[in-house]
């Protein structure tokens, strides 16, 4: 049976199928969710779609409406989130499928994948202008983006000082005349606007996943559309795993992508700074504890 799956761009979700942080998930884990259900739908000969109209990214994107736009605005508050759809739709007898997702088993993406994220990434003509005219005024014709993911204690306002210490230490490292600098520490971008040949594009930083409001959201997407215009993207990233914020748009527009490490000084230094917080923090763990039974 031939199902029609709908990929559904969203902040508000059933109360029962949530993301881990309720109101929603990133760009990147959008755009990777939205490549992995058309790949699956692809390779399954399902029909797909992606509606956004849910989602306020879609007053910054210039994309048609769904098929199933009505069908959507009608279960804008039963939205499921499905960490694997795919087991949900191969089990069920429905043919219409409304998810939200960040699912994708794929390592790579197809032609058709990456023409299709193409035309739904399109901004509108106004964001558009807008970005001609900021990257004009830093006079950036030609250039790279220098991305540095300090961690989420920058959104949450926590202490996050050392980190922003490794990261100047690594564009001391990587920088290139012309850089853009992108990160998601607003302090960082305050730190650094002290370096006359460092450019930087706006003064907000936010992770979708976050609260955010209509002026942090278009600074963000133009961010993310400067970075599709780059020659090449070098980044950090205070976790494991890759930003898909930078790494899925050097898959998407074939823009070459190096991968920044701490110089080996500071990576010393860096494991002793964590032991040294994880030690202390379990010893103030054990004073409340005592306190508590006292």
């Amino acid at each position: 049976m031939i199902k029609s799956i709908i990929c559904v761009w969203t902040k508000k979700y059933h109360p029962n199928h949530k993301p881990i942080i309720d109101i929603g998930i990133g760009l990147g884990d959008m755009i990777r969710g939205a490549m992995g259900l058309f790949e699956y739908c692809h390779k399954n000969n399902h029909n797909f779609y992606l509606d956004i109209q849910l989602h306020p990214i879609s007053n910054i994107l210039d994309l048609a409406p769904s098929p199933f736009a009505d069908v959507v605005k009608k279960s804008k508050d039963e939205i499921k989130f499905l960490p694997h759809p795919d087991k949900v739709i191969e089990e069920s007898n429905d043919e219409i499928f409304l998810i939200a997702c960040n699912f994708c088993p794929y390592e790579d993406f197809s032609f058709e994948a990456k023409q299709f994220m193409l035309q739904v990434l399109t901004p509108r003509k106004w964001v558009s202008d807008i970005l001609n005219a900021q990257l004009a005024q830093l006079n950036l014709q030609q250039y790279n983006i220098l991305h540095l993911r300090c961690g989420d204690n920058e959104f949450l306002n926590q202490r996050n000082s050392w980190k922003r210490f490794v990261a100047k230490q690594i564009i001391k490292e990587n920088y290139e005349i012309g850089d853009l600098l992108l990160t998601d520490s607003v302090r960082l971008k305050s730190e650094m606007k002290t370096n006359n040949n460092l450019k930087i594009f706006t003064d907000t930083a936010i992770h979708l996943a976050h609260e955010f409001d209509s002026t942090s959201l278009l600074n963000t997407m133009l961010e993310f559309f400067a970075i599709t215009r780059a020659s090449k993207i070098k980044a950090y990233n205070r976790y494991s795993h890759l930003s898909g914020f930078v790494y899925l748009p050097s898959l998407i527009y074939g823009i070459p992508f190096k991968i920044m490490k701490m110089p080996c000084h500071i990576r010393m230094l860096d494991v002793i700074y964590n032991l040294t917080a994880l030690y202390i923090d379990k010893i103030l763990k054990l004073f409340k504890l005592n306190a508590i039974s006292r």
